[in-house]
């Protein structure tokens, strides 16, 4: 592809199958009518900009849910359940596709990188249907960052940096074992969305709009369940396992020490949790003592919890882990553990600016990440770092820490601000860089 002289950069649109569970911006028609007024610039009728779709544009985790029946908390959707669930986007938002089509007739370019909820465009017949649909973008997944201007733009979507949310294999996340159907690879992130949030937004439907997913663990740390609490501990657990991880946190929660004791202890709790155990090893006669002879440590019932999760109904889950809450859990040691998985699990703007300012001893002047949906902007002499945020309704780190469950029922409450970075190469070969708001709505929160 032959480099343009402006790289316009957006992330995380999220666009979905324009059901229930499609949470994109787009009832005025907002991103094509940014694709348009992008084309009619002077640079962009003379074709020189490059729309950089940075991750998570199309939203396959939550489009057309009934078509992933696994069920598994390793393999993620086959090459023709996600060609389903592309179509069901198409059909869902064709004019999001005939704008980006439009875009590039004026000789402009379009490139697509994945993020985490859009890694199905590993498949090669997703990628033509793509192109058929949206003209010829360049779709390039290979890499986690990318370069323009010789280096001096890095643009990484930013899930990396998120253990809860990146994948083992990123360059090549085709997983075979003894499935006879080659799938993709599954992160955790992904099955709770799948298998938790997409039922907790049925009483709670901003729940849905929470990324990274992280976010929801302090709500549901606040909530009436033990077995919320649990959830929380669970999915904070696979974000903060990796000791390379600039996310990691001092607190320590005790719900897993609780979820220990439980299996040891509590016969009534093991004995169903028993047969959940059957089913994930494979094992029909296994005994209460070889499960708990397993399920020693904090490690051990995260993976089992999440493996669990993925072969039962969120309900049903909620209602095991209910039983495993301790008798002399009070209302002060509740209020102290809810803290600590707040901690635990948030994902800080500061995390990406760090990771942001590591670009720079390699040789960035401007820096673009997204994944977080928190719009973020860090200027440091000519270094930039610019986080446009997401196409969806969000909420900012300093006001979650005042919501509950019960805020999440307000969907519209929320705000939304539409953004883009603009980046453009002078003629010394200097560059320069802003991020400019499209259209934006305050919230309540």
């Amino acid at each position: 592809m032959t480099e343009r002289r402006i790289v316009v950069i957006v992330s995380d649109l999220h666009v979905s199958d324009g059901g229930a569970h499609d949470d994109f911006v787009c009832g005025g028609g907002q991103f094509p009518r940014l694709l348009h007024e992008l084309a009619s610039t002077s640079e962009g009728a003379s074709g020189q900009i490059e729309l950089f779709i940075n991750g998570d544009f199309l939203d396959f985790v939550q489009a057309s849910p009934e078509t992933y029946k696994l069920n598994s908390a390793k393999y993620w959707c086959s090459e023709a359940e996600s060609l389903r669930k592309f179509d069901a986007i198409l059909n869902g938002h064709p004019d999001v596709f005939s704008a980006l089509r439009n875009f590039q007739e004026g000789g402009n370019a379009v490139t697509i990188v994945p993020g985490n909820h859009d890694i199905d465009l590993y498949w090669s017949e997703v990628k033509t249907r793509l192109r058929s649909a949206a003209g010829p973008v360049t779709i390039d997944r290979a890499q986690v960052w990318y370069q323009r201007f010789g280096g001096k733009l890095r643009i990484a979507h930013g899930n990396h940096i998120d253990p809860a949310n990146c994948l083992d294999h990123w360059d090549e996340p085709l997983l075979l074992a003894d499935l006879a159907v080659k799938r993709l690879e599954m992160c955790p992130g992904t099955l709770f969305v799948v298998k938790f949030v997409s039922w907790l937004e049925k009483s709670y439907p901003f729940a849905n709009n929470l990324h990274p997913e992280t976010k929801l663990a302090g709500l549901l740390a606040k909530g009436d369940r033990f077995g919320f609490a649990s959830a929380a501990w669970m999915l904070t657990r696979f974000a903060t396992r990796h000791p390379v991880s600039v996310l990691e946190r001092d607190s320590t929660p005790k719900t897993g020490e609780h979820l220990v004791s439980a299996i040891r202890d509590d016969d009534a709790f093991a004995q169903t949790a028993l047969e959940l155990y059957r089913e994930l090893r494979l094992q029909p006669d296994a005994s209460l003592d070889s499960m708990r002879s397993d399920l020693t440590n904090e490690d051990r019932v995260a993976e089992f919890m999440m493996d669990s999760l993925a072969v039962t109904d969120a309900e049903s889950w909620l209602n095991l882990f209910d039983r495993a809450e301790p008798a002399t859990l009070d209302a002060e040691d509740r209020s102290g553990e809810t803290l600590a998985i707040q901690r635990s699990g948030a994902l800080e703007k500061a995390d990406w600016s760090q990771e942001a300012r590591m670009q720079r001893e390699v040789g960035a002047e401007i820096v673009v990440m997204g994944h977080t949906h928190l719009p973020d902007t860090l200027e440091d002499g000519v270094f930039r770092y610019f986080n446009p945020g997401s196409w969806i309704r969000y909420v900012d780190s300093e006001d979650l820490k005042g919501l509950t469950l019960e805020d999440l029922k307000r969907e519209d409450a929320f705000p939304y601000q539409l953004n883009y970075v603009w980046v453009e190469q002078a003629v010394d070969s200097s560059i320069r860089g802003s991020m400019i708001c499209f259209e934006e709505q305050k919230g309540q929160f």
